[in-house]
Protein backbone atom coordinates (compact mmCIF):
# COMPACT_ATOMS: atom_id res chain seq x y z
CA UNK A 1 0.00 0.00 0.00
CA UNK A 2 2.51 2.95 1.32
CA UNK A 3 6.34 3.30 2.18
CA UNK A 4 7.21 5.08 4.96
CA UNK A 5 9.72 6.60 2.67
CA UNK A 6 8.38 5.67 -0.61
CA UNK A 7 8.59 6.25 -4.21
CA UNK A 8 6.47 8.77 -6.42
CA UNK A 9 8.30 8.37 -9.80
CA UNK A 10 11.99 9.81 -9.29
CA UNK A 11 11.05 11.37 -6.31
CA UNK A 12 11.22 10.48 -2.44
CA UNK A 13 8.27 10.51 -0.45
CA UNK A 14 8.37 10.55 3.41
CA UNK A 15 4.96 9.77 5.18
CA UNK A 16 3.13 10.96 7.98
CA UNK A 17 1.00 8.31 9.59
CA UNK A 18 -1.98 8.68 12.14
CA UNK A 19 -3.07 5.60 13.19
CA UNK A 20 -7.10 5.38 13.91
CA UNK A 21 -9.68 8.51 14.39
CA UNK A 22 -8.10 9.06 17.72
CA UNK A 23 -6.72 12.89 17.07
CA UNK A 24 -9.42 13.93 14.14
CA UNK A 25 -8.15 18.12 14.57
CA UNK A 26 -4.40 17.01 14.85
CA UNK A 27 -4.80 14.90 11.27
CA UNK A 28 -6.64 17.44 10.04
CA UNK A 29 -4.34 20.25 10.59
CA UNK A 30 -1.38 18.29 9.69
CA UNK A 31 -2.87 17.53 6.12
CA UNK A 32 -3.33 21.09 5.74
CA UNK A 33 -0.05 22.70 7.13
CA UNK A 34 2.21 20.60 4.75
CA UNK A 35 0.26 20.48 1.73
CA UNK A 36 2.87 22.76 0.16
CA UNK A 37 5.51 20.23 0.98
CA UNK A 38 4.90 17.75 -2.51
CA UNK A 39 7.31 15.71 -0.76
CA UNK A 40 5.59 14.70 2.44
CA UNK A 41 1.95 12.75 2.55
CA UNK A 42 -0.46 12.38 5.43
CA UNK A 43 -1.92 8.52 6.11
CA UNK A 44 -4.75 8.27 8.48
CA UNK A 45 -5.53 4.48 8.69
CA UNK A 46 -6.90 2.53 11.43
CA UNK A 47 -5.19 0.34 13.87
CA UNK A 48 -6.14 -3.44 12.03
CA UNK A 49 -4.44 -1.34 8.62
CA UNK A 50 -0.81 -0.43 10.58
CA UNK A 51 0.81 -3.32 10.19
CA UNK A 52 -0.38 -3.07 6.03
CA UNK A 53 1.26 0.41 6.03
CA UNK A 54 4.27 -0.19 7.60
CA UNK A 55 6.30 -2.57 5.52
CA UNK A 56 10.05 -3.41 7.00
Amino acid sequence: MACSIGCRGDSKVTRVLFCGPYFPASTIYTKEYLQSYPFIEVDEVGLEQVPDVIQN
